[in-house]
């Protein structure tokens, strides 16, 4: 913990309408065996979430994001606006610009899991790995973006600053298993022009949209981030991803819909595993 520190918040608000309450807790992250797991669980039902990571003076819209200790208020936190899940995110305190990292990780599977490899600022996030936990799930075009399918991209704050934009490289891996079935190393190249990402140090994917990339050089230096969530428009947008029912994150009672369309008890491995975290300096003529 000398070198992370644990994102504490709700995630159920407006951008991101999360299943989860990210927290500090030995049940949603713990080392074992030399491998770091992030592990989804139950929601303990607490309304209030001790050492929140969220600074502001707005009550309302602290209390969406950590809580209140308001018991007059208790009851109605509890009952509507608490995620049906906990889970953790980890932040390095040690922050990268330009580099080469690898990451051997075993991405969590299971319906509506995501599991969130990231160089990530307050406004945009390089994400490493996209893998969605779904044995099967196709988006609205009928292609299959389930847990056999890898893609990375970027996700930036839209002008307005009121909600996140997810751009994805336009190539793409396939694999004939899910890739929460076994370790592999994700890797991307940062450089000031591109993004070059790599699957057990194979190129399948670059990313050098000149406008977003002198957008990202600009807001600087940027955390490794951790995390492992459940639904979220962000990563399963309601634009693009067919979850069928009444599932739209839009809906003010967005945790009882996640809750009803997801059987935590199926879950393959409701756990984002990391064996290892390698960080290089890189140069303009590294492929």
């Amino acid at each position: 913990m000398d070198n992370w520190k644990h994102y504490v918040i709700h995630r159920f608000q407006h951008p991101y309408r999360e299943g989860v309450s990210f927290k500090m807790s030995k049940q949603n992250s713990y080392i074992e065996n030399k491998t770091l797991h992030l592990k989804v669980t139950n929601c303990t039902r607490e309304t209030f979430l001790e050492n929140c990571s969220y600074i502001g003076t707005d009550e309302v819209d602290g209390n969406l994001k950590c809580g209140t200790r308001d018991k007059k208020e208790e009851r109605y936190y509890r009952n509507n606006l608490l995620p049906p899940f906990q889970a953790a995110m980890l932040q390095s305190k040690t922050k990268f610009r330009h580099v080469r990292i690898d990451i051997e990780a075993q991405v969590a599977h299971g319906d509506f899991l995501f599991s969130g490899m990231q160089l990530a600022t307050e406004n945009d996030a390089i994400n490493i790995a996209i893998v969605r936990g779904n044995s099967e799930l196709k988006d609205t075009a009928n292609n299959e973006v389930g847990g056999k399918s890898l893609f990375a991209g970027v996700l930036r704050k839209s002008p307005d600053k009121d909600k996140f934009e997810p751009h994805e490289a336009d190539q793409f891996f396939r694999s004939d298993e899910h890739f929460g079935n076994r370790y592999h190393t994700y890797s991307a190249i940062w450089k000031s022009d591109s993004i070059t990402f790599k699957l057990n140090g194979q190129t399948y994917a670059i990313f050098d949209n000149k406008e977003i990339m002198e957008e990202i050089s600009l807001n600087g230096e940027r955390h490794i981030q951790l995390f492992l969530t459940v639904g979220g428009e962000l990563h399963f947008p309601d634009s693009r991803i067919v979850k069928g029912g009444n599932f739209v994150h839009s809906n003010a009672k967005i945790s009882s819909i996640i809750k009803s369309h997801v059987n935590s008890s199926s879950w393959v491995q409701p756990k984002l595993s990391i064996r290892s975290i390698k960080v290089y300096s890189t140069d303009k003529n590294e492929i």
